[in-house]
């Protein structure tokens, strides 16, 4: 899946239940999957900035 936006593009690989999850989100809020993974990553910045522990992103 390829997220596209002011011309950047980056490339995604989701295992299988992501993928159902992503699936399922696309269908329940009728949006596209690049536009869920934007809000997503939007989600996930909004709480770095606040000091939220993001413990997966602290795994080496």
């Amino acid at each position: 899946m390829a997220i596209k936006k002011e011309n950047k593009c980056v490339q995604s690989n989701l295992n299988p239940k992501l993928q159902n999850e992503l699936s399922h989100l696309t269908k329940k809020y009728n949006k596209s999957e690049s536009k869920i993974m934007a809000i997503g990553l939007e989600l996930l910045a909004e709480q770095d900035r606040a000091g939220f522990d993001i413990p997966k992103l602290n795994k080496k």
